[in-house]
């Protein structure tokens, strides 16, 4: 018998039991595994992923965050609320990894929506400022949560450093500095209000008070790219530039590491949400994300 054209790939495709097969049944089976069963494997494929519970789904998306793959994440919260769209946990993650790729726009419907369904305030609010600061709305954030009071003193801080930094980025200076200092005495070792404090010096054209302020935050927070990245931003307006590269290169490294934390986000409101850094871009990439006294 000639073999039917195909008959080759779909030999491969059922195993070494084509050739036992009657020769009738051989041309079902060309016929057969073409198009019917793709559509068979694919609705097999589709049975296993709406077996996974909501819960099953949020587990994997945390375990796609903390390897730092927040596109796969987003699909898995994304099923997630397909299943369960009220859940507060799947929003939250959803904004969280929506801000991390840069889309903070979507972060912040997430965390809004996380919010109305109940996740903490001390977890959800700082976040949407966080997002709308990242979305260039310094005054409505300022508008917003000025006045907003959070029980949870670490989660007042960090309201009070993002308030700060839209305050800063509107150049006004006095209602920042009465912000950042307002976040350090609910939170003392808050790293952001200690940082914003440091720019306000620098605006000011205060160079090495800044820098003074800064080495000390570094000497307490050595893994702290944040802190790196302004500290090697203010030596270089100071013209030291080997001083700047070390910097530099020590933010990168802390960057790499600080990514593929868990959580990581959550643990330092108040600053831009980052790609991981290539230090083939620095420092013009680096630079940019130092902060206001360069941004101007």
């Amino acid at each position: 018998m000639q073999r039917p054209p195909g008959a080759w790939v779909t030999q491969t495709r059922v195993g070494r039991g084509y050739a036992e097969l009657a020769d009738d049944e051989r041309q079902f089976v060309v016929d057969f595994t073409g198009p019917a069963l793709a559509a068979l494997l694919g609705g097999a494929l589709l049975a296993g992923c709406t077996r996974e519970s909501t819960s099953d789904l949020i587990r994997s998306a945390r375990e796609y965050q903390a390897k730092g793959e927040h596109q796969a994440a987003i699909i898995q919260l994304k099923n997630a609320l397909q299943k369960q769209p009220d859940s507060a946990e799947a929003r939250f993650l959803l904004g969280e990894s929506s801000l991390i790729i840069g889309d903070p726009a979507t972060a912040e419907k997430e965390f809004r929506k996380a919010a109305e369904f109940g996740h903490p305030p001390a977890l959800v609010v700082p976040m949407i400022a966080q997002a709308m600061l990242d979305n260039g709305e310094s005054e409505k954030v300022m508008s917003e949560f000025g006045q907003r009071k959070l029980d949870d003193p670490k989660a007042e801080a960090a309201l009070r450093v993002i308030v700060g930094q839209a305050q800063l980025r509107t150049s006004k200076l006095e209602a920042a500095a009465a912000s950042f200092a307002a976040a350090l005495a609910s939170d003392s070792s808050n790293i952001q209000a200690g940082l914003g404090q440091a720019r306000i010096a620098g605006f000011a054209g205060k160079l090495d008070e800044a820098i003074d302020s800064v080495d000390q935050i570094v000497a307490r927070h050595p893994k702290s790219s944040d802190a790196l990245l302004l500290q090697g931003a203010l030596r270089l307006a100071r013209g030291d530039r080997e001083g700047a590269r070390t910097a530099l290169e020590q933010a990168v490294a802390a960057e790499a590491q600080r990514c593929h934390q868990p959580g990581a986000l959550r643990r330092q409101h108040g600053h831009r949400p980052r790609q991981r850094l290539q230090i083939a871009h620095m420092p013009l990439m680096l630079l940019r994300r130092a902060g206001p006294v360069l941004d101007g």
